[in-house]
């Protein structure tokens, strides 16, 4: 396989993974990489180049992360239950 094939089948993995996502996961990370994208493409044009390159491999952890774990964190947002060592102390 070429660059191009890895490079689609990662990106066919993310939009798959992210888009069933719920809203809370799905915005909150997207916004997240596109404020990541966008500093990284103002620190290029500023030839701060390895920083501009920290920032798109930060954003593509996120992504990544997001794609793997976006249903286990949602989950635990949705219900607080799943927190390890949480208890309901209400009367």
């Amino acid at each position: 396989m070429d660059l191009a094939a890895y490079t689609n089948d990662i990106f066919n993995y993310l939009v798959t993974n992210i888009m069933p996502l719920p809203m809370v996961i799905k915005g909150t990370g997207l916004a997240i990489i596109v404020l990541l994208v966008l500093r990284s493409i103002g620190q290029f044009l500023s030839f701060s180049w390895i920083k501009a390159a920290t920032g798109l491999v930060i954003a593509l952890v996120i992504a990544l992360v997001m794609a793997r774990y976006g249903q286990d964190i949602a989950g635990i947002i949705y219900d607080p239950a799943q927190n390890n060592g949480a208890t309901n102390t209400q009367n």
